[in-house]
């Protein structure tokens, strides 16, 4: 099925919940011309009590606030449960329209994660929708993920967003990292040998002045430091790589263990399908790994901004010219999936 049939079938599925779209944002039209109203008598009642009782002009000023408030919060969360009622509905009708993709119950390996050095340190993974295809010949898995690490007796997030698994059943041999200059992995600092340093010189000028503690606490923040260190001397190991796009090289940092395979992959065909994912998850921080026989893609996002989404309630489904989201992931994800089977192993040959 063309790019242009998938449109128009999902239009067709689309089209049938527009009535449904009408009549929810009919009723937050409603109440809120019903709040505004209510709103509006109770500026006029604040008026004539701010005169004869400071009580009930505070009350009216609450009531007020409470209002206003009100009507800010029910939109937000009608187009969210609308969007939830789509996904529930239609979801599985638009995946229908693409035979590559079935609906998974396992998400990416933990291994494979780890293994790709795109993610921080993380203990808890949470999945939402997971997706398994075959496209070229290659096996693949699109989660979305939800990495966690420990904070302060609770959990922070260290990575939310899509994970495209490509499973190439052929070995590259060699690692190559694309990742945005600003990530952690690639920055070249040396506090762990600073402060092994830092730690001797205190040591020997304080010696008769340090208890046990605070030579206890100066050394594991030493060893912490240090291995962040070997981590980061580990990544230096691999080499940077020129690419043909210097605007690409100003956003992202490569680094390889083989030069030649590593510019083989990296054309500006690729880096217009990483452009395009990245545009279709709406992302501005997307990375890659190419490992072993693997090539995962990460694009992440913040927590509020799920994957796989329909439009919400403020958008028209009726209207064919309407780019709905959803089906532009699933077409950015096959779209890169088919080239790599195309290009990257046929050059691994």
């Amino acid at each position: 099925m063309t790019y242009i049939n998938i449109k128009n079938s999902a239009f067709e599925i689309l089209r049938d919940y527009e009535p449904e779209r009408r009549r929810r944002l009919n009723q937050v039209i409603l109440f809120e011309g019903f709040c505004f109203a209510v709103v509006a008598l109770f500026f006029r009642l604040e008026a004539m009590c701010a005169q004869k009782s400071d009580d009930l002009s505070s009350i009216c000023i609450l009531a007020i606030i409470g209002l206003i408030a009100v009507m800010v919060i029910l939109p937000i969360w009608y187009d969210y449960a609308f969007k939830k009622y789509m996904k529930k509905q239609c979801l599985d009708k638009i995946l229908a329209l693409f035979p590559q993709l079935k609906r998974a119950d396992k998400l990416c390996d933990e291994t494979v994660l780890n293994y790709s050095h795109l993610f921080g340190f993380f203990t808890e993974i949470e999945a939402d929708d997971c997706f398994d295809g075959i496209c070229k010949g290659i096996s693949f898995n699109a989660s979305e993920l939800n990495l966690y690490t420990p904070h302060r007796g609770s959990r922070e997030v260290a990575f939310n967003g899509i994970v495209l698994h490509i499973k190439t059943g052929q070995d590259f041999k060699s690692s190559t990292i694309i990742t945005p200059k600003s990530d952690l992995f690639i920055r070249g600092f040396s506090f762990g040998l600073v402060s092994v340093l830092l730690s001797m010189v205190c040591l020997y000028n304080f010696r008769d002045r340090i208890s046990i503690s605070e030579l206890i606490g100066m050394g594991i923040l030493s060893v912490c430091l240090l291995g962040l260190e070997v981590l980061i001397f580990w990544f230096h190991y691999l080499q940077s790589v020129k690419t043909e796009s210097i605007g690409f090289e100003k956003k992202y940092k490569i680094h390889t263990s083989n030069q030649l395979l590593a510019r083989r992959l990296l054309t500006p065909v690729f880096m217009e399908k990483f452009y395009k994912m990245k545009a279709a998850f709406g992302t501005g921080n997307i990375k890659a790994a190419f490992f072993d026989n693997n090539v995962v893609f990460a694009a992440e996002t913040s927590e509020k901004n799920a994957m796989f989404e329909f439009s919400g309630l403020f958008r028209p489904l009726d209207n064919p010219r309407a780019e709905n989201r959803v089906i532009t992931e699933l077409l950015a994800v096959l779209d890169l999936v088919e080239y790599i089977g195309e290009n990257f192993l046929q050059k691994e040959n």
